[in-house]
């Protein structure tokens, strides 16, 4: 839909957007997982990759507290639930980062003039690298609050992304 904003209507323009939309999609469910979840109760990671019965309830307290207060209040989650939800969210990760590699090897089929579009895959890889450097733990801090350098380091990729085109 964005590509026709800007008037491409050609099939494999609409290929990469998709493949695109698809990488940040996924993305976007992961960085909205600890909000979705303690602000409404809301799992954004797919039930097909975690057991029946999965304690979504124990994330929170397992994640959210500190050290020194899991032996206060619900009882942390079981070391094999934690390791199922770091590998979910590994899948999904693993999942966004190969549209967005699809998507990129593919951006060539979008015209110059229409390229801005593909600009939300920037912080979508970003969050990305971010993600697995934290073990694909959502909960990470320093995926929420980020450095000045990771700011100035996002910003610099966009302004690269909006004169060349290329992400």
């Amino acid at each position: 839909l964005t590509l026709e904003t800007c008037g491409v209507r050609e099939e494999a323009a609409d290929l990469c957007a998709g493949y695109a939309g698809m990488g940040v999609g996924l993305t976007t469910a992961l960085r909205a997982a600890p909000h979705r979840l303690t602000t409404g109760g809301e799992v954004t990671i797919p039930a097909e990759l975690l057991r029946a019965g999965f304690p979504y309830h124990q994330l929170i307290p397992t994640y959210m507290a500190g050290d020194q207060d899991r032996n206060q209040g619900p009882m942390p989650m079981l070391e094999e639930d934690c390791e199922q939800w770091r590998e979910a969210v590994q899948h999904m990760a693993l999942t966004a980062t190969h549209y967005l590699a699809l998507a990129r090897e593919q951006q060539s089929s979008v015209p110059k003039h229409a390229r801005a579009t593909l600009l939300p895959v920037v912080p979508s890889l970003q969050y990305l690298e971010k993600l697995e450097k934290a073990n694909f733990n959502v909960f990470d801090s320093s995926l929420v609050t980020g450095s000045k350098s990771d700011r100035l380091r996002l910003l610099l990729l966009l302004g690269r992304t909006w004169m060349t085109g290329v992400f």
